[in-house]
C-alpha cells in the first residue's frame, strides 16, 4: 500500500499525540518557566510533526532526509528538557520514563523511515548507473552478445579483487560461465539489493 497523506505514518501520529501531552504537561510547570523551558519544550514538540509532514512532501530524496535530520535533532532537544525539567522536579520520574519511551519510539520510527529513504536513494542511484552507461552503449540483442571476452574476464577479476562488491559482477560472471542472451539480459536490467 502507497502513503500518499501524511496523516497516514504512523510516526506522525505519535509525534502529533506527543506535542498535544507535551502542551498539556507544560501548563503545570511554574509561571517563571512560562516563556523559558515550558515555550521551548513546545516549540521543539511542534517541529517534530511539522518536519515529518514537510519531509515527507519533498520529492528528491536528500530533501526528506534533511527534514527527517532536522526531526530528529527536535527530539533529541525535547528529550533533554525533560530530563532538565526532571532535574528541577517539575515532572516525577514516571512522567520522564513515559515521555522519553514516547520519544525513543518516534525516533526509532524516524531511523527506519531514514534508512528506508536512504536505501531508495542508493538504488536510485546505482539503477541510474546502470542504465545510464549499459543500455545506452550496448542497446541492442546483437550488441550484447558481442561483448569482448576480455570486458568479461575484466568484470570476473573485479569480482575477486573486491568481495564486498562481488555482487555487481555476478550477472557477468553467470554470462561467462553460461554465454547465453538470457544471462546477458540480466546483466543489463540488474539492481543491487544491498
Amino acid at each position: 500500500m502507497k502513503l500518499t497523506r501524511f496523516e497516514d505514518l504512523k510516526m506522525w501520529k505519535l509525534a502529533h499525540k506527543l506535542f498535544i501531552d507535551v502542551a498539556e504537561i507544560v501548563k503545570t510547570f511554574p509561571k517563571y518557566e512560562k516563556y523559558d523551558l515550558a515555550n521551548q519544550m513546545r516549540r521543539s514538540a511542534r517541529s517534530i510533526p511539522s518536519d515529518i509532514s514537510e519531509g515527507f512532501g519533498r520529492s528528491h530524496f536528500n530533501d526528506k532526509l534533511t527534514f527527517y535530520e532536522r526531526c530528529r535533532a527536535s527530539l533529541d532537544e525535547l528529550r533533554n528538557h525533560f530530563h532538565e525539567a526532571l532535574g528541577n522536579k517539575y515532572i516525577d520520574e514516571v512522567c520522564y520514563k513515559r515521555f522519553v519511551k514516547k520519544i525513543k519510539e518516534i525516533g526509532y520510527l524516524l531511523n527506519r523511515m531514514m534508512k528506508g529513504v536512504q536505501r531508495a536513494r542508493d538504488l536510485y542511484k546505482n539503477e541510474k548507473r546502470l542504465t545510464g552507461h549499459s543500455r545506452r552503449s550496448l542497446n541492442s540483442i546483437h550488441e550484447v552478445n558481442n561483448v569482448s571476452r576480455q570486458t568479461r574476464l575484466f568484470a570476473i577479476r573485479n569480482a575477486f579483487i573486491f568481495p564486498e562488491r562481488s555482487s555487481y559482477f555476478q550477472p557477468f560472471m553467470a554470462y561467462f560461465e553460461r554465454e547465453t542472451l538470457y544471462s546477458s539480459l540480466l546483466w543489463l536490467t540488474y539492481i543491487p539489493k544491498e
